[in-house]
């Protein structure tokens, strides 16, 4: 332990390394946890129903400039996935497949989207592996105190840069392009 408090035996980046991805390469990585189940409350989702979501993964894939966001909700139980699945609004651009307590969903078009969706229909995932990243995350603070919820993993390029642009202001552009 450090004077400031902390310690970090690498606890999150562990866990990271330890969560499936598909087998694709990703330009972007959210994975969201807590050590409860997360009540999300219905008017936030638009749904007649309050969910419970155990997990959640985005990841992006960015090519040639057309960028696709897939992911995965993990829910306690089969009933709560398969309950919710049956809510889902059917849209022409987000493609969703329910898989026992999972419900995985991919929005897009072109090579990114059929990317992410050949690698889940054919059940092709891998652990998350960039050993750069999980460096990076393994030197951030925990401790009993300090837990990330939520880690973000965004490989830099000026294709992500100029889908960032798109989204928010020219403050946090400059900021993300001076890293």
């Amino acid at each position: 332990m450090g004077n400031s408090g902390t310690e970090n035996t690498g606890g999150i980046a562990t866990a990271l390394a330890a969560t499936l991805v598909p087998d694709v390469n990703l330009d972007v990585y959210i994975y969201i946890k807590q050590l409860a189940c997360t009540t999300v409350p219905k008017n936030l989702i638009g749904l007649d129903i309050d969910i419970q979501i155990d997990s959640l993964a985005i990841w992006g894939v960015i090519k040639n400039d057309v960028y696709s966001i897939g992911g995965i909700l993990n829910f306690p139980n089969a009933s709560e996935a398969s309950n919710l699945y049956s809510k889902l609004p059917q849209q022409s651009d987000v493609w969703t497949k329910l898989v026992v307590s999972s419900i995985y969903v991919v929005q897009g078009s072109d090579v990114p989207a059929e990317t992410l969706k050949k690698a889940i229909n054919n059940n092709k995932f891998k652990p998350y592996d960039d050993s750069s990243a999980l460096g990076q995350v393994a030197a951030r603070p925990y401790s009993n105190s300090i837990k990330p919820v939520a880690i973000c993993i965004v490989r830099p390029s000026q294709a992500s840069i100029d889908i960032l642009k798109q989204y928010v202001d020219l403050k946090t552009v400059n900021t993300v392009q001076s890293i």
